[in-house]
């Protein structure tokens, strides 16, 4: 049940290790990225939302 929480324990880590091992812009791009796929993501198989109705 908590193996997303047990996993971003180790992120920072890992995270920091490669910046150490790559440098910082390839660690930006990897970031970048997953951002980008999560926006794809929630644009594909998102929920569709209430397009052309009210407000009130």
């Amino acid at each position: 049940m908590g193996v997303g929480r047990f996993i971003s324990i180790f992120v920072p880590l890992v995270f920091f290790a490669l910046i150490h091992q790559v440098g910082t812009w390839s660690m930006f791009v990897l970031i970048a990225a997953a951002l980008g796929l999560s926006a794809a993501l929630i644009a594909v198989a998102g929920p569709r939302g209430r397009s052309q109705q009210a407000v009130a």
